[in-house]
C-alpha cells in the first residue's frame, strides 16, 4: 500500500480516530532514537522513507510483526489486529 493511499485511508477515518492515530505515530518516533537530537530523527525518518519507496527494505504488516514478536497489537482505542 502507497503512502497515498494510507494517508487517503486515515483521511477518511473519525476525527477520534485521526486523533488517535496521530498520537501513536508521533509516540512511535521516540522508539529507536529517544537520544537523538532532533535532526537526526529527521535524516532518519527520511532515510527509512527513501528505503521504503526503494522497495529495500520491504515494509512487513503490523500482523508479521506481532507474530515475530509473539504479540498483539491491540492499542486503546482502535480496534484489535489479532492475537487473544
Amino acid at each position: 500500500m502507497s503512502t497515498e493511499q494510507i494517508t487517503q485511508e486515515a483521511i477518511e477515518l473519525s476525527l477520534p480516530e485521526r486523533v488517535s492515530l496521530a498520537k501513536r505515530l508521533w509516540e512511535s518516533f521516540e522508539y529507536g532514537l529517544a537520544d537523538a537530537e532532533e535532526k537526526n530523527v529527521i535524516a532518519e525518518a527520511a532515510r527509512r522513507d527513501d528505503e521504503l519507496t526503494a522497495g529495500v527494505p520491504s515494509a512487513a504488516s503490523t500482523a508479521r510483526v506481532c507474530a515475530r514478536r509473539g504479540s498483539t497489537w491491540d492499542a486503546p482505542g482502535l480496534p484489535s489486529r489479532g492475537g487473544s
